[in-house]
């Protein structure tokens, strides 16, 4: 079976895939829909939306094809992505490229492929609107304008999906620190929550006040007030864990979500945090300390707003005790009470 030769622009065409988001996650309505009407133009029982990965096909909408992907090195989409017009394979039986493919010498026997790349504004192939029969076709010119029409409709579905994604991911994100904001904050611990309450898995909430920072802002400007937030969201971010979600709940406050994480990981997890705030504070004399509240739960709070009123709760005890501290405790709900 000929290998089909790579786009000139593959390298390229994967990163504009990725930033489409469409990697991960199960096939959608709005495209099945759309390969029920190929299914029907063509009569023909497989139609689907195809996308390209590097070495995979996989399916985004699909109608009368049980897998959820095949090695790309098995799809005709393959050569589909290298043009800009409709391919068309009237019996792969009898053309060179597929006539050894075990899709057309076994079962389903594939006799029949048209697909229609899926092109992006700025002409990178995702993949394809296609549709595939067991018998042979040829196609009308008119099925094949429907095909490049339709083809056009998921793509600009894809576009629209692509812009919602950033508008969300904008809405959720802090502008001075790029960090997640209160909502991207509250939003990911829902999803935590739900998690630890399936798991049964611990986790934990890191509750930070950036002490003296006013006095930042009234002798030095917001500007250098401004830095400093930066600064502190940059080394949150770099201490850590790839799991862990640092955001910037407004004004001087900061939290870290930290999943899957007892007392012990918690424990070690602030201490790195202070020791990395405080050499960076340090380093460029920023007059302030800080001040953390950290929140461990192995069982989960009845809700988000109990577990960051928790977290918050024990910040400001470390306050009052002195600043530059960590107060941890460990906090079970049992019955709807905590306790800890």
């Amino acid at each position: 079976m000929p290998a089909a030769p790579l786009p000139s622009n593959e390298a390229e065409r994967l990163a504009v895939l990725r930033s489409y988001d469409l990697l991960e996650g199960t096939q959608e309505e709005c495209l099945d829909a759309v390969c029920r009407i190929v299914s029907t133009v063509f009569h023909c029982p497989i139609a689907l939306v195809s996308i390209s990965d590097r070495n995979r096909q996989f399916f985004k909408g699909k109608v009368g094809f049980d897998a959820d992907e095949l090695a790309r090195e098995l799809a005709p989409c393959r050569y589909a992505i290298l043009g800009d017009e409709p391919l068309v394979v009237s019996d792969a039986s009898q053309d060179p490229r597929f006539i050894d493919n075990p899709l057309v010498m076994y079962a389903p026997n594939i006799r029949f492929y048209v697909g229609a790349p899926l092109i992006t504004p700025d002409n990178y192939k995702l993949g394809t609107l296609c549709a595939i029969d067991v018998r042979t076709h040829e196609p009308t010119v008119e099925e094949l304008r429907v095909l490049t029409d339709l083809a056009k409709n998921v793509m600009h579905m894809l576009n629209m999906r692509k812009a919602m994604i950033r508008a969300r991911g904008l809405a959720m994100t802090d502008v001075l620190t790029g960090l997640a904001n209160r909502a991207g904050l509250m939003l990911s611990l829902e999803d935590i929550i739900v998690a630890s309450r399936g798991s049964r898995s611990p986790f934990a909430i890191l509750y930070l006040d950036v002490d003296n920072f006013k006095y930042v802002n009234d002798s030095r400007g917001h500007a250098a007030g401004d830095d400093v937030l930066q600064v502190i969201g940059e080394t949150l971010e770099s201490s850590v864990r790839h799991a862990d979600i640092a955001g910037r709940l407004g004004g001087d406050e900061f939290a870290v979500l930290i999943p899957d994480c007892d007392a012990t990981e918690a424990h070690e997890l602030a201490q790195r945090v202070l020791a990395s705030l405080t050499a960076v504070a340090s380093a460029n004399r920023y007059p302030v300390v800080f001040s953390i509240g950290l929140a461990t739960f192995p069982t989960p709070p009845s809700d988000v707003t109990e577990a960051f009123f928790t977290a918050d709760r024990l910040m400001y005890a470390a306050k009052r005790s002195g600043k530059n501290r960590i107060v941890e405790r460990s906090i079970t709900f049992a019955g709807g009470a905590a306790r800890g």
